[in-house]
C-alpha cells in the first residue's frame, strides 16, 4: 500500500475517532454518565456555554440525582472535521430536547446550534480541549401532557431514564457477554 493512501486511511480511522466522542457526549449528556463523559473530555477542557465559561469538569460532570434535568435527547449532525497532526478542529451541529423543572412546574426546552471544538490526541486518545456552543435557535414552554400517561400507552412503553438503569446498559451488558 502507498504511504498516501495508509495517510488517508490513518485520517480517516482519526475522523471516525473523533465522531464517535461526539456520540458519546450525547450519550453520557442524555444518560447522565460522568464517567462516559469524562472520556470526551480532557483533564483540563475547558469549555464556552456562554453562561458558564471554565473547566468542562466544574459544570458538566455534576451529580444528575438533585439536577432539573429529567431528560434529554441530543443529537448531532453534519460533522466537519479538520486534522492536523494530533490537533483537530470539529463543527458539529446540534439539537437538543430537554424536559425540566421549572420555577412554575415543568417545561419543555428545544435548542439548536453548533459544537465547535478543538480535539487534541494524547496518549494515543482523541479527546475535547476546547468546546464552543454557538447557538443557532432555542424554545421553551410549558411541558405538555406525555402520551405515554394517558390511554392504550400509559404504563405500556419504556421510558429512558437518565441513570445507569436506562435499557441501553443493560444491552451493553448482554452484548459484552456480562462485562462491564
Amino acid at each position: 500500500m502507498d504511504a498516501a493512501l495508509i495517510g488517508r486511511l490513518e485520517r480517516h480511522l482519526d475522523k471516525v475517532e473523533i465522531e464517535e466522542a461526539l456520540y458519546r457526549y450525547c450519550r453520557a449528556m442524555d444518560r447522565g454518565d460522568t464517567e462516559m463523559l469524562k472520556t470526551v473530555f480532557h483533564d483540563d477542557a475547558t469549555v464556552n456555554y456562554g453562561v458558564f465559561r471554565g473547566r468542562a469538569s466544574e459544570t458538566l460532570f455534576a451529580s444528575s440525582e438533585d439536577s432539573p434535568w429529567q431528560s434529554m435527547q441530543h443529537t448531532v449532525a453534519t460533522a466537519l472535521i479538520e486534522i492536523d497532526d494530533d490537533h483537530a478542529l470539529s463543527e458539529a451541529h446540534f439539537i437538543a430536547y430537554i424536559f425540566r423543572k421549572g420555577d412554575n412546574g415543568p417545561v419543555d426546552c428545544w435548542s439548536s446550534g453548533r459544537y465547535i471544538d478543538r480535539f487534541e490526541r494524547r496518549s494515543g486518545h482523541w479527546a475535547i480541549a476546547h468546546r464552543d456552543v454557538v447557538h443557532t435557535w432555542s424554545r421553551i414552554e410549558p411541558a405538555g401532557a406525555r402520551m405515554w400517561e394517558h390511554g392504550p400507552l400509559k404504563g405500556a412503553v419504556t421510558l429512558a431514564r437518565r441513570d445507569r438503569e436506562d435499557p441501553i446498559y443493560a444491552a451493553l451488558g448482554r452484548f459484552r457477554g456480562g462485562r462491564d
